[in-house]
């Protein structure tokens, strides 16, 4: 179940039941040509997709976030 498309009843439902809430998190760099910037968030939330077929969880939209350049290399 996606948060976004949720009611407010199917909160409370969510809440009793205590479904886990799941937020994807990943980063959007460059890893090379092969890849999206975004692959990293990406795999989080098929992952995620994946999982919420097996069990009832509840995902929450991804956060995405990136690395200072200037920390993890050079100029």
């Amino acid at each position: 179940m996606k948060l976004e498309y949720i009611f407010p009843k199917e909160i409370e439902e969510a809440k009793r039941n205590r479904t886990p809430l799941v937020i994807p998190v990943g980063t959007i760099e460059y890893h090379g040509p092969h890849c999206s910037f975004g692959c990293d968030t990406l795999v989080a939330l098929g992952l995620l997709e994946r999982l919420e077929k097996e069990m009832e969880i509840i995902v929450a939209p991804p956060v995405w976030y990136s690395p200072s350049s200037y920390a993890v290399a050079g100029p």
